[in-house]
This record gives structure tokens, sequence and C-alpha cells, in this order.
């Protein structure tokens, strides 16, 4: 063989090693499970569904091993109900809830509890909370009755009332191809983090992540910030001046995120190279990530893997000094983390709330949002679901409100609703809810109710926002679309004009407050209702109802007295004493106590606040005789009177 032949030869043995090294093959289901332990779900599914004997909608490079290539090998018998699992979990990964049904359905069919579970899931992402109740049914234990709590919820949050108060949209022209979340505050301009493509974008590299600040609906990256080659970039919160950012770097190793979280400083259009955060945030062998600086500057919080936590991630929070650095320990916020995963906290500080997601909760989907009131260092009450449709049944998380009062206004949140791959940004607002004032007009003496008091409330310009009377408990109630400095007045015959002001509550967002009592005291009178008082020198002519000819000055102060009390109300009664029939006396005092009130009527006072009365003989006040049954002419005088008696003030 010449020498040239032996070369061909040997090239051609070259390339036949060569392509038997390029094409050696792996099993369609090693591959998949080989993508699946990376984290690539997408590739996995694909050949899951070869390794199932189904042609996948794609082809797939089996690229975690150069060198091979995927054989059609099809699974079978226990293999093929534990791959269809996988596969199943796969979708559930990506978030495909239509694809996972119907493989869960044949595996639960089959008698697959734990396909049943995630079943009943698939079901409730689905929208059919009938059915998934129904799967559900033939299960039993804790996982299975949390997740019937969960269809509950789900139910209950579909045919809620107030849906059409909730206004949450996509915001056009912002999100693009590649992920778009995490919106943050800087300086009065929204910072987002993306992955779309932009001048440094490079077709044979998948996008990084970058900040990029908002304008309108278009998105620019932030200036001064040096790309990182080798780390991804974003998820960061600013200090209140704007000149200091926490960001997230990190990177993917095997489907496993490594992250920490770096400081910036800027200085006119630059920002510093970021700097590892000391071990109090970033802790030796965990990963810290998703920084939110409260609006005060005072405290960083965080979520992270970090020992001492609960399970999963949970949120941090820590001090920072003057200079914006972490201060002190790190303290796990006990109060809302869960066995699960909770991250991206945001705390509004007008109102006093934290908002998170979290995957650990009952909810109705991945991860929901939740609200918790409370403050930073203190306490906070139970979380709870923000609900639908702040939620939906994929991803719900990086929340943001710029409003000054309202929690749910002017706010942004990251979702991937209506995405098979990534998260884009939302707005929402909520319709401001009517908020409720009420309290108590109580005497200040006894604490007691009072009711059918005037109640008037003005705002700080003297504008009357409510009035109204107290009801049987004394108490008064109104609505307000927000709340603001009110001052309360309170008007109740017999009492002082009394006067409570209504503060702003420290949390905007509560729909009811609960005003000090507004306390009256009763006026001090000299003379008291239900008391009868002699009007001494009124006499009549003899026999007769007529008041005797004269000045009738003994009139004077009761005329005075009730006009400084124009609401009062007086009886005048009529006594006689024991001469003569009892019905004759009983008509003659009734028609002398309706002389007294004529002559009270001419001179100005109404009708309306006088009551003519007749006593005659009944009820003497002296004795008509005397014990040896004489006539007692001083007794009988002091029985034939005249009273008058205050019904009210």
């Amino acid at each position: 063989m010449s020498g040239n032949i032996k070369k061909i030869a040997s090239l051609s043995l070259l390339c036949l090693g060569f392509s038997a090294m390029t094409f050696a093959q792996t099993s369609a289901l090693k591959a998949a499970n080989d993508y699946y332990n990376k984290g690539e779900y997408y590739k996995a599914t694909q050949l899951y569904e070869q390794a199932l004997g189904a042609k996948p909608s794609t082809k797939a490079a089996y690229n975690p091993y150069t060198n091979q290539r995927v054989k059609g090998e099809q699974v079978t018998g226990s293999n093929a109900a534990e791959t269809k699992l996988k596969l199943a979990e796969a979708y559930f990964k990506l978030r495909n809830y239509q694809k996972a049904e119907p493989i869960l359905k044949e595996l639960s069919d089959a008698g697959n509890a734990n396909a049943t579970l995630l079943y009943a899931q698939a079901l409730k992402f689905n929208g059919k909370t009938e059915e998934a109740v129904a799967a559900l049914s033939k299960l039993s234990g804790a996982d299975a009755q949390k997740e019937l709590t969960s269809v509950q919820f789900a139910k209950d949050q579909y045919s809620r009332k107030d849906l059409g108060l909730y206004k949450v949209d996509k915001i056009g022209g912002l999100n693009t191809e590649g992920a778009t979340y995490a919106p943050a505050l800087q300086a009065g301009n929204i910072v987002v983090t993306s992955s779309r493509a932009d001048a440094t974008y490079n077709s044979k590299k998948a996008n990084t992540n970058k900040l990029y600040t908002v304008s309108g609906t278009s998105a620019t990256l932030v200036s001064g910030l040096a790309a990182d080659k080798d780390m991804e970039q974003g998820i960061a919160s600013f200090s209140p001046d704007g000149n200091t950012m926490y960001i997230t770097k990190w990177t993917v190793e095997n489907g496993v995120k490594k992250s920490g979280i770096y400081k910036s400083t800027k200085t006119g259009d630059n920002w510093s190279t970021p700097e590892l955060l000391s071990d109090a945030v970033n802790a030796s062998g965990a990963t810290s990530r998703q920084p939110h600086v409260t609006a005060d500057g005072k405290y960083l919080l965080f979520s992270s893997n970090r020992a001492g936590g609960k399970g999963g991630n949970d949120i941090w929070y820590i001090g920072l000094d003057g200079s914006g650095n972490p201060t002190g320990t790190a303290t796990n916020l006990s109060a809302v983390n869960t066995a699960g995963d909770d991250e991206a906290p945001f705390y509004h500080g007008p109102s006093k709330s934290l908002v998170f997601a979290s995957n650990g909760l009952v909810g109705l989907g991945g991860y929901d949002l939740y609200i918790t009131k409370g403050s930073i260092g203190g306490s906070f009450e139970a979380p709870k679901n923000m609900g639908y449709p702040v939620n939906s049944v994929k991803d719900d998380i990086y929340y943001l409100s710029t409003d000054a009062k309202s929690v749910y206004n002017n706010a942004y949140l990251s979702s991937d609703r209506n995405s098979e791959c990534c998260l884009d940004i939302y707005s929402f607002n909520r319709t401001p809810i009517m908020k409720t004032i009420g309290g108590m007009v109580v005497d200040c003496a006894t604490g007691a109710g009072v009711s059918g008091a005037s109640v008037q409330v003005k705002d700080a310009a003297g504008k009357v926002v409510h009035s109204g009377t107290t009801n049987a408990n004394g108490r008064y109630e109104f609505k307000v679309n927000d709340y603001a400095a009110f001052n309360t007045t309170a008007t109740v015959t017999g009492y002082e004009d009394g006067k409570v002001a209504i503060a702003i509550p420290g949390d905007e967002e509560q729909e009811t407050l609960a005003a000090s009592n507004l306390c009256v005291t009763k006026i001090k009178r000299e003379i008291e209702e239900n008391v009868a008082i002699v009007l001494e020198n009124v006499k009549y002519d003899y026999n007769s109802y007529k008041l005797s000819k004269g000045p009738y000055s003994q009139f004077e102060p009761l005329i005075k007295l009730m006009n400084d009390n124009p609401n009062m109300k007086i009886e005048i009664i009529g006594h006689t004493d024991s001469k003569g029939a009892d019905e004759y006396n009983q008509k003659l005092s009734e028609r002398r106590a309706q002389s007294c009130v004529d002559y009270l009527a001419s001179k100005g006072i109404s009708k309306d606040r006088l009551v003519a009365i007749g006593k005659g003989e009944s009820e003497p006040i002296a004795d008509n005789e005397t014990a040896d049954g004489k006539d007692n002419p001083e007794g009988r005088a002091k029985n034939r009177r005249t009273e008058f008696k205050i019904l009210n003030y």
C-alpha cells in the first residue's frame, strides 16, 4: 500500500473513530433526568415524551454530555408510570398545568396517590375546583386536607363580590421577550431587572439579567453600572436618597442558584463596582438575595436560606447605619416565615404593611403575594393572602407600591400568569374602599351613652363631612373616602356641648376607625326636672278660674327661665282645697291651670311648650280640717295653689 493510500486509510479510520465518539448514544430517560436535575425543565419534558414513545414537538439535542446523542428507547411497565409522573412534575415546574393534567389523571385513575394530589392541584390551577374536590375525596392525610383548604380558598376567591374594585394590567411596551420583573424605586424613578435583548446581546449566549431604568413603557440600561460577565445582577433596592444600591448577583449551577447581596454607591452618573456585604447579610454557606431597604433607610430586609430559619428561604432583617452599612445581627422575621420559601419582601411605611411572596401558605398558585400589618423590629399580624386577581395560578412576586397612603394603589407586581417562560410586570390599583369612622357620645359623669345627641363632624378647613344623631346607645357612625384630621361636636339638650378630635390613623389601609368617646357634661340647673315648684301669689277671682287682675309679676321669673331655655317644656298644675264636689274641684283646677297657660302664651311662650293639668283636691299639702273636724283656713289656703314642673330642658 502506497504512502498516500495508507494516509487515506488512516484518515478514514480516524474519521470513523471520531464519528463513533461523536454519536455515542445515551437513553432518552437518562438525558431527561439529567436535564431535570439541571433545572432545564422544558428540554426534560421533550426527552421524557421521547422516552415514552411520543414524537417530541422539537428536537432536543443532548448537551449535558457532549459527543453523545439520545436514542429513542421506550420505557415500559412501572418505569413508564414513574416517567409519566416525572414528566408531569416537569410540566408543573414550567407552570404548564394544562399539559400536566391529562397525564396525572391517567396515573390517578390507576391508583397512584402521589399523582392524585398533583392532579387535584392541576385541576385547581386550571380553574376546575369542583373536580379538584372530587379528586381529593379519594385521599386522606394532612397534605390532602391542606390542598382541600387551598381549593376552597380558590373557589371563594373566584366568586368574590368585590372583584370589580381590582385592576391588574400587564404594562404594554415595557414587557418584551425575556423576563422583566422586580420593580424598585430609585430617586423617583422605577428600576427593573430584565433579561431582554439589548446592545450587549449575543445570539450564541443566553441573555443575562441587568438593571434598567423605566421611562414610560420603555427601559434603558442603568447608567454607569458595569456589566458582570460572570454573574447575573439585578433585583435591587435603593437608599432613600437614591445614591446607595443594594443589588443581588448570582450564578446558576446545575439548576441551583447561588446568590449574594452587594452594595454600590453612586457618584455623578456612575455606580461603583458592587461589593459583597459582610457575613451579617451573606452568611457563609448560604444564599442571600432580594434586598429591600425601608423608606426611612433604617432597615435592610432580604431573603436567605441561612441557618436559624424555618425552612427554605426565609425573610430576615438587619439595621443599617448612617452610611448604609449593615449593623448588628440579622433577625429572622419568624412571625411571617413558613416551612416553604418566603421571599421578595417589601415594606410600605405609611400603611405599616409588609408584602412578600411565599409558597408555604394556602394560596392560588406557585408563589402568592401575602400582606401583614406590623412594624420592623416589632410584631406582625398573621399574613393574609392578597387574593385574586392580585394572585394567579402561577408565580406572583416582587411587589412595589409608590403610593403615599395606600399599599393597594400605584403598585406593581411581577407575574408569569400570561407567559410560558418569564415574569412580566403588571400595574395594580384598587378602587378605594369607603372607610367607616364610629364613636360614642357619653355622659362625662356616668359613662353611659347619650341618645339623641346631634353630632357634627368637620375637617381641618371647616367643611362639614357628617351631620347626624346618636342612636339609642349613644353611637354615631359615618363613612369617608380618605382619613383626615376631623373635629367632632356633640349637642344635646341638658348638656354642655362636647368636642373631640379624630386623628389620622397610623395605618391608612384600615377600613374602620374607632374615635375616642365624645364626653358631654350635664348642665347644672337650679331647678331640676320633674320637681313641682309652687308659683307664689298666683290668685284667682272667688269661685272662678280667671286670674285676679294685677301686674302678674309672679310669672316674670318663669317667663325668663323659659326664654333662657328655648327647648324647655313645662306643666302648669292646678290644685283646690276640699270644699265642694270632687268633680267640680277637678274641672276648676284644670281651668285655673289653663288660665296660666293662656297668660304665658300671651307673653310669647309657645303653647307647644306648655301643658295644663288639674289635680283638683287630690294632692293636698296641708290639712283642710283640724284634728277635731273644724275648718282649717290656713291649710285650705296652702292647698289652693298653682305649681309648675319642668318636663325637660
